[in-house]
């Protein structure tokens, strides 16, 4: 059983095998059968690595600006602080049923970084994982949040629940505040956090104010569409029918008494959360989230 290395240095493994392979006289058959087992076991141990890299998620942080020292030296507690705040971007824009758990696998010194990669899943997998296809989104929002136009950034802060966006401005506040620079790259896929484009997502996140505020209120639910995870609600007091995204445990629940009794009851008492989003200039904007609900029997 090889432990699970990186495709390239299996690779490199496995052609030094078969050279020694090539090499072998004919009179020494035991070294050859030998030697085919590990070329066996190496195949396949490359077969699972190359599957691992496509489908589970590997990201690579590099860093630069006035936190690297010295031939490749990083103060200890900005790469802590801005690991840990990557990892919680990456738990707050997982998937609900994926597993945001990263482990630091290596560390470079040209440019200084670390190698951040997901192995308690791996094997087996026919699609990428729920963490590598947050890594990927992760990297293609902090892209638009640097680079991108205001009207990219407005369909941005739609998309973003209220803590990733909390989380994506601690991440840059923690690199610009430091006059550091970030990198991250995971496959094809790749952002740099730096000069200009750093100081616009800062300036974009540091003037954008979040206020969330739950609160409950009983009415009827007119309809939930767990796929899409929306939901419209017509409140008893008058006010206007609320809609908006549905959390992942209340749409479960609700495909499960739909399914257990096939009855929807009329009147719900529903825990929703207000999120109103400010920008300088621009009106706010209010987003409701469904998080809980309760029939009500009377």
């Amino acid at each position: 059983m090889i432990r699970m290395q990186s495709p390239d240095r299996l690779q490199a493994d496995l052609d030094a095998v078969e050279a020694i392979l090539a090499s072998l006289p004919a009179v020494d058959p035991l070294g050859r059968l030998s030697l085919d087992a590990y070329r066996g076991e190496l195949v396949s141990a490359l077969d699972e690595a190359r599957d691992h890299t496509e489908h589970s998620a590997r990201v690579e942080a590099a860093f630069g600006g006035e936190p690297v020292v010295g031939n490749g030296g990083i103060h200890a507690a900005f790469l802590a602080d801005v690991v840990g705040s990557l990892q919680e971007l990456l738990a707050r824009s997982c998937d609900p049923s994926g597993r945001a758990h990263l482990f630091v696998t290596s560390l470079s010194a040209f440019p200084p970084g670390v190698t951040l990669e997901e192995l308690d899943a791996v094997g087996g997998r026919l699609f990428p994982s729920p963490l590598r296809r947050a890594i990927t989104s992760v990297i293609e929002r902090l892209d638009r949040l640097a680079h991108g136009t205001d009207e990219d950034f407005a369909e941005l802060l739609d998309s973003l629940e209220p803590r990733a966006l909390k989380a994506a401005r601690d991440l840059v506040g923690r690199v610009c505040r430091n006059e550091g620079t970030l990198r991250l790259a995971q496959g094809d896929r790749m952002v740099h956090l730096c000069d200009a484009g750093l100081e616009r997502a800062w300036r974009r996140l540091e003037a954008t104010h979040v206020d969330e505020a739950p609160f409950r209120l009983t009415g009827q639910l007119l309809g939930i569409i767990p796929l899409g995870r929306r939901f419209e609600f017509r409140p008893d007091d008058g006010r206007p029918t609320i809609t908006g995204r549905v959390d992942p445990d209340v749409s479960a629940r609700y495909l499960e008494q739909l399914d257990l009794t096939g009855v929807i009851p009329h009147r719900w008492s529903a825990l929703v959360e207000r999120v109103i989003v400010e920008r300088p200039g621009q009106a706010p904007v209010e987003r409701y989230t469904l998080l809980d609900l309760q029939p009500v029997t009377n």
